[in-house]
């Protein structure tokens, strides 16, 4: 793969030379491991960003050579390009995006705008960067002679437009997946704890000023200014010190070898006034001097001369207010509004976020293998007791793990003592939602519906109502100083309230606890707040008005967090065909995330199946039809995946009917020796929407399964059923109900090619597979086992040599029909973890 990103990093070497990029890719692609692939993406690129390639070539002319990373640029260079080529994220594959954002990094005379990227990402968004490398970049080129300055310059929109792509495909492709630049020391850390910058303008001017100075060059200014000084701890070739007040606190080689003799002198007047200050509140208030000025000088001839000094026309912003890098779960980027409120306040939204999640998580529910997708009902303390068909979980069960919020210590739990209730009878208020959503909330999301307002969940939550109640003395709004409500007697809110606030603050805390309940380890920068709150608010309503969850918001919720990806326009935009069908992976940029259930090569349990895996890389599929293992990659920035429904064979089953071939006393001596393989194959629906088609091959027989129905069998339950020895209740006695003599056996070959519907077609009511030895082959049978009708599967699971009048009594059990199939699936004895038979019987309607 080194190879291949090295010849394409040469093509974009190329293109900068007058040669054409895509031209340049596809004769590539008779070296040794071919480049088709990287052309391809690096076409769709251009057409995607619609970018036009003479243009690029100029603005690559222009930046070629501009800045140099040095040795710590070069860790940072490193870490992106050792990428490996391709990584199983299974039951798909990851490879490395070919986006340009990646590509420069293999060019050593423009990989600078990487680097720069990366590093200016740790303070600023997009457009700040994008503004700093086009000032470089512009300021670069030799002055016009004219003394009329044009009054517009076409040459820098130009490169604007497409270092703002660049830009961006570097956020998506690198910074986005975890991948950063160092930090700064914590010796120069420290000098201030609140952190000041250069504005973009200026700090390109800076930039450019300091391109191929003498081999002495100081720095001086008033305060530190961290973006600066990240960038020369990337980028500065030679000896660095900095000395703050008099004192040397910082001072290292920085360049690739130690033939540099150049030495940079970075002059900071003093320390910040935040460096001696104690709380965070104090901190804010740190102010740089009236007089703040930079300025550059030069050693000529033994002599400094200034040939830099300009004025600092703001003091810079908050540390890690605009960063674009990675962060630290339930940490939402801070908000100056509710950073006004008293500290208490402060604790108990945050505290009531917590109150809500050990609510959550307590909940009973069971399967609703009758809704379509994966979902569950929730259970009051009533109704577990009442049905027994289903087994009950508590929703802490079905999460990958416990989130850690719980063990946040943010102070004195809220007063209240109800977190939820539910109001019966009840029909949608207009006035709660907005003018322009007349889809009343549900639990399962549809094509255009539009979120529920956030006043929608008082009054469910009387814990939001006695936080909404605490916040409106503090906030000074129209909407809080009068007396107008709504018909149930509940205040409007508004953004920019307090209350609105602190609500919304309150459901980004519990989706970073749901995505940490998942397996999301941080989360992504750029979030979609609005959406995740709609979203949240969304579950919740489903959760005390619908009774039920939902898979496809949860993972979505989820992946959002994770990815940064906008909930909106996955769930109710146009690129679903079909809403109702269960998401199974999610692609943004060179992240991807898919359903921790889907993998049906290893046992399947309901416990710990809502989860998600994730890794950094394009989506797809290896074809190893001909033996060639290529691979087949989602090129787009935004994918959505969603299984695709089981083939039918019942055709098949008409044209050769099996009839009753075994005995019950031979059940146990029918080992399987069928083939069991399973691979992917990714479909394009257009509007960024795939479906995923996951084939299962046997000997004689070649199918598509969907995965979502194996985890549904299993969370509808498998009752435990003793072996003949073990059971109590017939020992000693022979079948207490009639049964068959005759059963009808079947191979994994067999079972993939006729169950269910070989049920159908008469004979004996006794269907039994053969002992399945591998995950794959059990998980198959699981998902067969689920009617297309959703009907509800009753299933038993014992050891080998089951008791035959447990089998018969269970098919003569209320709910089930003794006239309908029963399917008995056996499990290879020597698998410990396989050593059982299930048995289902499909009650159709």
């Amino acid at each position: 793969m080194s190879r291949r990103m090295e010849l394409a990093a040469r093509s974009i070497d190329l293109v900068a030379r007058n040669i054409d990029l895509v031209s340049t890719l596809v004769d590539a692609t008779n070296t040794p491991g071919g480049l088709l692939n990287l052309g391809i993406q690096i076409g769709e690129w251009l057409q995607h960003e619609k970018v036009n390639r003479h243009e690029l070539k100029d603005c690559f002319e222009r930046a070629y050579g501009l800045a140099w990373p040095n040795k710590n640029g070069d860790l940072f260079r490193d870490e992106v390009r050792t990428k490996p080529a391709v990584k199983p994220l299974l039951p798909l594959f990851l490879q490395p995006s070919g986006s340009l954002g990646r590509l420069l990094v293999f060019d050593e005379a423009l990989c600078w705008i990487v680097s720069t990227t990366g590093c200016l990402l740790n303070y600023h968004p997009e457009f700040w960067v994008t503004n700093v490398i086009t000032t470089v970049i512009a300021e670069s080129q030799p002055k016009s002679q004219s003394p009329r300055k044009p009054p517009l310059d076409i040459g820098k929109i130009q490169i604007r437009s497409i270092i703002k792509k660049i830009v961006s495909s570097v956020w998506y492709n690198i910074m986005n997946t975890g991948t950063e630049t160092m930090g700064l020391p914590d010796a120069l850390a420290h000098v201030c704890t609140v952190g000041h910058h250069l504005p973009p303008e200026l700090m390109g001017r800076v930039l450019v000023a300091l391109q191929h100075r003498s081999s002495h060059v100081v720095v001086r200014s008033p305060i530190l200014y961290q973006n600066l000084t990240l960038w020369l701890l990337l980028h500065f070739h030679g000896r660095l010190v900095v000395t703050v007040s008099s004192k040397i606190v910082f001072q290292e080689d920085l360049s690739r070898t130690n033939a540099q003799q150049n030495e940079l002198e970075l002059r900071i007047a003093s320390f910040c006034q935040s460096s001696t200050l104690r709380t965070d509140m104090d901190r804010r208030v740190c102010s740089s001097p009236q007089d703040d000025h930079i300025e550059v000088l030069e050693n000529v001839a033994g002599k400094f001369e200034s040939f830099l000094d300009e004025k600092v026309p703001h003091p810079g912003t908050l540390p890690g207010t605009d960063a674009q890098t990675r962060q630290e779960l339930y940490n939402p980027k801070p908000m100056r509004e509710t950073a006004r409120l008293p500290e208490s306040s402060k604790i108990w939204t945050r505290c009531t976020a917590q109150e809500i999640i050990r609510w959550l998580l307590n909940l009973s529910i069971s399967s609703a293998d009758d809704i379509e997708g994966y979902c569950f009902y929730v259970k009051t303390d009533q109704e577990v007791g009442l049905d027994i068909s289903r087994p009950v979980y508590k929703i802490v069960d079905i999460l990958k793990r416990m989130p850690g919020i719980l063990n946040r210590q943010w102070g004195d739990r809220p007063p209240s003592i109800i977190v939820a209730e539910r109001i019966e009878d009840e029909s949608p208020d207009e006035t709660e939602r907005d003018t322009f959503s007349p889809v009343p909330p549900a639990t399962k999301p549809q094509k255009g519906q539009q979120f529920s307002r956030l006043e929608s969940l008082l009054p469910h939550f009387p814990i939001l109502r006695e936080l909404v109640s605490k916040l409106e003395a503090h906030c000074k709004c129209i909407m809080c100083r009068t007396e107008n409500t709504n018909k149930k007697g509940v205040k409007p809110l508004r953004e920019g309230c307090f209350k609105h606030l602190a609500l919304s603050e309150v459901l980004i805390l519990v989706s970073h606890a749901v995505a940490d309940a998942f397996g999301v380890d941080d989360t992504s920068a750029r979030r979609d707040t609005d959406s995740l709150v709609g979203l949240m608010t969304l579950i919740l309503l489903g959760i005390v008005k619908e009774k039920s969850i939902d898979w496809n918001s949860w993972f979505c919720l989820a992946s959002s967090v994770l990815l940064g990806c906008s909930v909106r326009e996955i769930l109710f935009g146009d690129r679903l065909e079909d809403t109702s069908r269960p998401i199974c992976a999610l692609q943004y940029g060179n992240l991807a995330a898919i359903a921790g259930w889907l993998d049906m090569t290893k046992e399947l349990r309901v416990h710990g199946s809502f989860a998600l895996n994730y890794g950094e890389g394009k989506l797809g599929t290896i074809n190893d039809d001909r033996n060639d293992n290529q691979f087949r990659g989602i090129l787009s920035d935004l994918a959505i995946v969603q299984t695709e429904e089981r083939e039918d064979t019942g055709s098949y089953d008409i044209l050769h009917p099996k009839e009753p071939d075994c005995s019950w006393s031979e059940m146990c001596d029918l080992t399987d020796h069928s083939k069991a393989k399973s691979d992917c194959i990714l479909v394009s629906l257009g509007h960024d929407g795939y479906r995923l088609l996951t084939r299962v091959k046997s000997d004689t027989h070649s199918r598509i399964i969907d995965p979502t129905e194996a985890v549904v069998r299993v969370a509808a339950g498998v009752p435990l059923l003793p072996k003949s020895g073990d059971c109590t209740e017939h020992a000693g006695h022979g079948p207490t109900t009639s049964v068959p003599e005759t059963i009808t056996s079947y191979s994994f070959d067999e079972v993939l090619g006729r169950w269910p519907e070989a049920g159908e077609l008469g004979g004996s009511n006794y269907f039994v597979s053969s002992f399945l030895d591998t995950n794959l082959k059990t998980n198959v049978a699981y998902a067969l086992l689920v009617d297309d009708r959703r009907g509800h599967t009753k299933a038993i699971s014992t050891s080998e040599n089951p008791c035959v009048s447990c089998i018969a009594k269970y098919h003569g059990k209320k709910g089930a029909r003794n006239d309908k199939p029963m399917y008995i699936i056996n499990a290879a004895p020597h698998t410990p973890k396989l050593k059982r038979a299930i048995m289902a019987t499909p009650s159709h309607s």
